[in-house]
């Protein structure tokens, strides 16, 4: 169980710059069409 908590936990690190550059590219494209 720890193994897979620890695997999970590492996933989602790895996608969290992919959603955070994402979240700023939407803020981006909002401020632009304001």
């Amino acid at each position: 169980m720890g193994v897979r908590v620890k695997a999970t936990v590492q996933a989602h690190r790895a996608d969290w710059p992919a959603r955070q550059a994402r979240a700023m590219a939407e803020l981006l494209l909002d401020a632009h069409r304001a």
